[in-house]
């Protein structure tokens, strides 16, 4: 008897354990271009199929998003598997919900064509110091806007103790993040070494750049949106210089899009972690007032700026610096006042 009940015992806690790997956490949404449709990323720690059911009543969710792939990764000593589907046919200004094994969440679309819209940018924020976040969580859960966009450096850092940090950064933020699309571009803290792996594989940016989350676009609205990575330039004698010249050759021909398509979508607005102007301190990477390597490239290697010139881009956003600066337009080192 004793036996027996030795072993139902650890039965019982290899069954608990195992449902717990299983159970999806993380949970977190994403734009992919078009408004009818919103990507969904969850992590689990235990290999399985799930489907996302979904509708606009509780009680019915009667649509079926089947994944449309799991990655097994891993961090160290620690196994994760990423889960990405995407909810498609989706109505505009529709509150949804959403369930993933038995968990239930909600987001609502925004307006077919939206003309307005609110969007909460920032950069540098980790778990243990983020003392913006309860703000964050909250005045997001209140409608206060409508997607995020974190210009890098997540968690502080994702890959922290084999990938717990970033662990923890997900699930609190869970409540916002599985609620608004949470779109995402690398900083230098996202450097694992390993290739931005952690990055890469928690997140799900439109993979209309390289088949990653490095560079993006997509369109809402009156704004076409780029995203774009400053750790090429940061970084380049680690992963090489071909990523720049990729990243480059994608960016103008993102851009000659957008410009042809400027009457229907007239703005065009940039992010990448590290700014091009900067008026902080001297350090390698803000002096006489500029990244020189990023604004307008060295040893054979081309910037940023010129592209954004030649398409005027509107607005550029960036972080990295933990100072906030806001500029009057600004090119080639030239600023002006008086425009609008």
């Amino acid at each position: 008897m004793g036996l027996f009940w030795h072993s139902c015992i650890l039965l019982a806690i290899f069954l608990q354990v195992a449902i717990a790997a299983s159970v999806p956490e993380q949970v977190h949404l994403a734009f992919h271009g078009d408004t009818s449709e919103m990507a969904v990323i969850w992590t689990t720690f235990y290999d399985g199929l799930h489907h996302v059911y979904y509708g606009t009543d509780v009680k019915n969710m009667n649509q079926v998003a089947i994944e449309t792939s799991i990655k097994k990764w891993t961090s160290g000593s620690v196994t994760r598997y990423s889960h990405r589907a995407k909810m498609s046919n989706l109505k505009p200004s529709t509150t949804y919900y959403y369930k993933i094994e038995g968990r239930v969440f909600e987001f609502k679309t925004l307006s077919a064509n939206p003309q307005s819209y609110r969007v909460c940018i920032f950069g540098d924020l980790g778990y243990e110091h983020g003392n913006s976040t309860d703000a964050i969580i909250r005045n997001g859960l209140n409608g206060q806007f409508d997607f995020i966009i974190h210009v890098g450096d997540i968690a502080y850092d994702l890959h922290t103790d084999d990938g717990r940090r970033g662990d923890a950064y997900m699930r609190r933020f869970e409540p916002l993040f599985s609620a608004i699309p949470y779109m995402v571009i690398a900083g230098n803290h996202e450097n694992d070494g390993k290739n931005f792996s952690n990055f890469q594989e928690r997140f799900w940016m439109p993979h209309n750049g390289f088949n990653d989350n490095h560079f993006y676009s997509f369109d809402l609205g009156p704004v076409h949106w780029v995203g774009l990575s400053s750790e090429f330039y940061g970084y380049d004698r680690e992963y090489g210089k071909e990523s720049i010249w990729t990243q480059y050759n994608w960016l103008n021909t993102d851009l000659k899009a957008a410009v042809s398509k400027r009457k229907s979508v007239p703005w065009i607005i940039t992010y990448q972690h590290r700014p091009i102007y900067c008026s902080i301190d001297y350090n390698h990477d803000c002096s006489e007032f500029e990244n020189t390597f990023l604004r307008s490239g060295a040893l054979g290697l081309p910037g940023l700026e010129p592209s954004y010139i030649q398409s005027h881009v509107d607005l550029n956003f960036c972080g990295h610096q933990h100072a906030y600066e806001r500029f009057y337009p600004v090119a080639d080192r030239k600023y002006y006042t008086g425009v609008s």
